[in-house]
């Protein structure tokens, strides 16, 4: 087993995030808790959005298309992958990571084909997802 943190997952080429706002779309409360704190202590938005479905998550991109989406792939009412292609058709420059634990080579070539920034493992590179959320949105300078 590769240790995480002395071997990290190469980050991929960082695009630009168009506006410092966040969704995380994940139906595990727990996981959701976790990366809705992730990303406020690492970029300093103190209220990145969560959604727990499809529907949840579409009701946000109604109101307001957030510049960044954190996107698991198992919901309930569907599979994300379907809500990236639709994110990328309504907003193309939103940036998306894909994060799941459905990490087969089918779903990552998708996703990649679809649009994604990049495609990570529930599982295995949460470190590689904190590294990526650092430079995709630095925490903004206090003066």
């Amino acid at each position: 087993m590769l240790d995480t943190l002395s071997h990290p997952t190469p980050l991929p080429c960082v695009p630009v995030v168009p506006r410092r706002s966040v969704l995380v779309v994940e139906d595990s409360a727990h996981l959701a808790a976790f990366l809705v704190e992730l990303v406020a202590g690492l970029t300093g938005i103190d209220f990145p959005q969560h959604a727990a479905s499809l529907a949840g998550a579409r009701r946000v991109f109604a109101s307001e298309a957030p510049g960044l989406v954190i996107l698991d792939i198992g919901l309930p009412d569907g599979s994300g992958l379907d809500l990236l292609a639709e994110i990328k058709a309504l907003e193309p420059d939103t940036v998306v990571i894909v994060l799941s634990a459905d990490a087969t080579a089918e779903n990552r070539a998708f996703a990649r084909v679809a649009g994604a920034a990049a495609f990570l493992d529930k599982g295995h590179e949460l470190p590689t997802l904190a590294r990526l959320l650092h430079r995709l949105l630095p925490p903004l300078e206090t003066a």
